[in-house]
């Protein structure tokens, strides 16, 4: 049943309209009985044009008490469905296909009208990436097997042209598996082999390829990692040109693949960051203002809670203040909609803590009871930091307490992360007790915070001690 709410709640409505108008379709499907379950499932998650309004733990206690059976066969069904969907949204292909029978029934004229009727709806396509560029060598291809007659009379042929579209095609998406291949060896230390990488690069080269718009953002996606894992740093003029061609060409891109590459970039920016290269916070965040005024950063309408996060963060770190009060109260709303409370909850204490207006650090924080464990420890070691910057003691010592007793309960926290609390704790209690005079023991502790690994808020102890 999980996996038929999962489905449907994915789906509008009119999705959904289009759905049962198939499984009414004797064509398609046979047993009433499928409509009629199909018809109590939707009724139960009263869908509307926001989306569900019930959740999976309430939607299993009120679905139709059906044979596991039916709903099997429901969702061979609705698969069958997603498959007619997906080559109807390909038509050109299926214009192709249609082509391809008249030819072998003799009918020419026919299969000439489908292929010049294919030809104008691809040509009015906005997206050209490598997918456009396969389907252009289909119907080029398909066109000079038509013709192949003709060529020694007019001395007329479209090979070159075919090679090149399948040219196209090719390179983008070997250049497309070995970004991914680099994306792993870079962030999971897997050993994956790229062999001919060199070699397809030099080929790019050599026909002067990296400057039509489709490869060079490949081009310079690969370039871009491919000098970071063998260790040369010169590759800040491949990060600059990949941010251009993206910028310029995204639109030949589907939402999704833009989303992959601009996230090189963004990668590219926090190796620099994490390198001691501050200059490039500001290019980290110009590039996610252009994921938002593109909307390039959406998944199907949904801002991930991640990047809210990252972005509201890089901007506090820049000063933005005003911008990132307008954005998180503007953009929460993009969330999905189980996490919005508690991500406006705890990044607006973000942005009270930065602009150090700590009372309202407190208001936000204070009595809040957060089911995300990650929100959890974030807020409470703000709280625990806003203490300690209004030299509130008292209620510094009762949130060290709590916040310990906290970590030392709770079993769903990983080890290490645990360990970074704890550290905080600790170190943070060794601050409180340190004499401002003893400028030894300041020291030591200095190089015992430097020292320690797993520590949370490593910079704002060492900030409150020097």
């Amino acid at each position: 049943m999980q996996k038929l709410y999962n489905i449907l709640v994915s789906l509008d409505i009119y999705a959904l309209n289009r759905l049962r108008k198939w499984l009414c379709s004797p064509i398609h499907n046979e047993q009433e009985a499928l409509i009629a379950l199909f018809d109590a499932c939707r009724a139960v998650l009263k869908k509307d044009k926001k989306g569900s309004i019930i959740d999976w733990q309430t939607a299993k206690m009120v679905f139709p008490k059906q044979d596991a059976n039916k709903y099997s066969d429901l969702i061979k069904r609705v698969e069958a469905w997603f498959a007619y969907e997906w080559q109807c949204r390909n038509e050109v292909q299926l214009i192709l296909g249609t082509a391809a029978f008249y030819n072998e029934k003799g009918f020419e004229q026919y299969a000439n009208e489908e292929l010049v009727f294919g030809q104008t709806l691809h040509n009015n396509a906005t997206q050209r990436n490598a997918a456009w560029h396969y389907t252009e060598y289909c119907l080029a291809e398909a066109r000079e097997n038509k013709n192949v007659k003709n060529v020694r009379q007019t001395g007329k042929t479209e090979l070159q042209y075919i090679c090149n579209q399948l040219d196209t095609f090719f390179i983008a998406k070997r250049l497309a598996h070995y970004i991914d291949a680099l994306t792993y060896k870079n962030v999971l230390k897997l050993d994956i082999d790229t062999a001919g990488l060199p070699e397809l690069i030099a080929f790019i080269e050599v026909l002067n390829l990296q400057n039509t718009p489709l490869i060079s953002i490949y081009y310079h996606s690969i370039m871009t990692l491919y000098n970071d894992n063998n260790n040369d740093n010169d590759n800040t003029e491949h990060f600059a040109q990949l941010v251009a061609s993206l910028n310029t060409h995204h639109q030949l891109l589907a939402p999704f693949e833009a989303r992959e590459y601009y996230t090189v970039a963004l990668n590219y920016c926090v190796r620099r960051i994490n390198m001691g290269e501050t200059a490039y916070f500001i290019k980290l965040f110009n590039l996610y203002k252009l994921l938002l005024q593109n909307e390039i950063i959406f998944d199907n309408g949904i801002l991930p809670e991640w990047d809210y996060k990252n972005v509201i963060t890089i901007g506090l770190r820049l000063g933005e203040f005003d911008w990132v009060e307008r954005f998180l109260q503007e953009y929460s709303q993009k969330l999905p909609h189980h996490l919005r409370e508690n991500a406006l909850t705890y990044n607006l204490a973000k942005l009270y803590f930065a602009q150090a207006d700590y009372q309202k650090v407190i208001e936000q924080l204070r009595d809040v009871q957060y089911i995300d464990v990650v929100y959890s420890l974030d807020s409470r070691a703000t709280l625990l930091k806003t203490y300690y910057e209004l030299r509130a003691y008292e209620a510094l010592e009762s949130n060290l307490e709590s916040f310990r007793i906290y970590l030392l309960r709770n079993k769903t926290i990983a080890t290490n992360v645990k360990k970074q609390y704890e550290n905080l704790i600790r170190f943070t209690k060794k601050i409180m007790l340190l004499s401002k005079n003893d400028q030894k023991a300041k020291q030591q502790l200095i190089a015992k915070i430097e020292a320690t690994e797993q520590i949370g808020d490593k910079k704002w102890l060492l900030e409150k001690l020097r």
